[in-house]
């Protein structure tokens, strides 16, 4: 994952507490997640990646702050 439920819910002024969205919030960011991939058509990877993935994209710290605003 990207961003978590903790970024989300505090973008949304969700208290980190409050339980009673969470399943829809981890579909919502699972969407998101496969949306970019499918748009940038390619396979985005936090840390390390395989050499067998010659299109990969890296995502870089700034990318994932912006993502949670």
């Amino acid at each position: 994952m990207w961003i978590n439920k903790a970024q989300v819910k505090r973008q949304c002024r969700i208290e980190l507490d409050d339980n009673s969205e969470d399943m829809l919030l981890d579909s919502y960011i699972a969407a998101v997640e496969q949306k970019t991939i499918a748009y940038l058509n390619r396979h985005l990877y936090r840390e390390s990646v395989p050499e067998t993935d010659p299109d990969w994209l890296s995502m870089p710290r700034l990318f994932r702050v912006c993502c949670s605003w």
